[in-house]
């Protein structure tokens, strides 16, 4: 909530009434089609009558404004502060980001303030010079549609391949990144960062090259309570998912999620951790890996 009020509608608006009016083509006619198009509800009326009887002194009966210059929404101090936490990130600094005037503030929080109970703890070595020079060459890769040739640590031997990028993908719950990419005979490889040795960038590729069709997809079907906020949590958990929700009545909805193959177990370990509140239906398949899984733990005496 920290945003909820800085720069909101009524901000928003007047700003682009008041350009208007630097301009010299603001009228009553303008201010109504803009607060239309940018207020909403009582906002509508309310942000013209403040300006045309002038509770908000900022233009006079003819339209006019004694501004000189559009005005400009520059950062608040607890916008900078926290921009430069979030910034501090190490996962945000493999894209070497810019820090220009937020030197003058402190980060709103630092990194230790967060403890993580639900991420495994051998994330990626995100401040290693190498994996750092390995990541941003892969970025510079994708961006440029060209192809690399990576030499990886595979689980047994290092392998080398010639790869067509597509994208860098970021597990929350393994704390890695992985590239995603297929090789000129359309095997498709996913490569976790951590392992790459070497990378070398070679020749352009034309940029549909990569088609998203070859990647394996599967679907699974969920019915949720929303109980203790369950559905909010849900749209978060799952939020880098491809998915369809349906409202079955006040308390209960159905959930119908896409998924990479690869990812299976990690869904699989995402849907038990919402407990009674989630009941996978169909596919079968996918029931199946719930049992085996709950059966694994029950075995285990977790």
């Amino acid at each position: 909530m920290i945003f909820n009020e800085v720069y909101g509608s009524y901000y928003n608006v007047v700003a682009e009434v008041l350009a208007e009016a630097v301009n010299g083509t603001l009228s009553k006619e303008r201010l109504s089609e803009i607060t239309t198009r940018k207020a909403f509800g009582e906002s509508i009326v309310t942000i013209p009558d403040a300006l045309i009887k002038q509770k908000w002194p900022l233009i006079d009966e003819n339209f006019e404004t004694p501004l000189n210059h559009k005005p400009t929404m520059p950062l608040t101090t607890i916008q900078k502060m926290w921009l430069k936490a979030i910034l501090q990130d190490p996962r945000i600094q493999l894209f070497e980001p810019s820090m220009e005037g937020l030197e003058d503030v402190e980060p709103l929080y630092d990194q230790d303030t967060f403890i993580y109970f639900d991420r495994y703890a051998d994330g990626d070595p995100y401040e290693d010079i190498k994996y750092g020079e390995h990541f941003r060459l892969i970025l510079s890769a994708i961006r440029e549609h060209r192809i690399i040739r990576v030499e990886y640590q595979g689980h047994n031997t290092r392998k080398e391949r010639t790869i067509i990028p597509h994208r860098l993908e970021y597990s929350a719950k393994d704390d890695k990144f992985r590239l995603i990419g297929i090789a000129h005979t359309g095997t498709r490889y996913i490569i976790n960062l951590r392992g790459v040795k070497k990378c070398e960038l070679m020749e352009k590729f034309a940029p549909d090259r990569f088609n998203e069709a070859q990647t394996d997809a599967n679907e699974v079907v969920i019915e949720l309570k929303d109980k203790r906020n369950a559905l909010e949590r849900a749209m978060l958990s799952f939020s880098d998912l491809e998915k369809e929700t349906i409202k079955i009545d006040d308390e209960n909805y159905r959930l119908k999620l896409k998924y990479r193959v690869d990812d299976e177990t990690e869904i699989v370990i995402r849907i038990l951790a919402f407990g009674p509140m989630m009941k996978v239906v169909e596919p079968a398949s996918f029931v199946n890996l719930i049992k085996e899984r709950l059966n694994k733990q029950k075995g285990c005496g977790l």
